[in-house]
């Protein structure tokens, strides 16, 4: 199946999407906004374990609206129309 939505404005705090048709899907903890998308070297894999004052980043960050989703490794000769990740806070 699939759905096309009129535009929605960017969330100021995330929310559950509700689509029925035959039968019903809900989503929660829905945002909506940019997407950025990145790709590169390996230095874009750096973890945050690995910073400086690492366990006070994570105390204290506070970034309710992003949200992540890494692509696992995968080579392939021709374009793919699928992938594995998962997305998450």
């Amino acid at each position: 199946w699939s759905v096309t939505l009129d535009p929605l404005p960017a969330s100021s705090t995330p929310a559950t999407l509700t689509i029925a048709g035959n039968n019903t899907l809900t989503f929660s903890d829905i945002v909506v906004g940019e997407v950025w998308l990145a790709s590169g070297q390996s230095n874009m894999e750096w973890a945050l374990n690995n910073s400086h004052d690492a366990d006070i980043e994570k105390r204290t960050a506070r970034f309710p609206l992003i949200r992540e989703i890494k692509v696992k490794k995968t080579a392939v000769a021709e374009p793919a129309s699928t992938f594995s990740g998962e997305w998450r806070k």
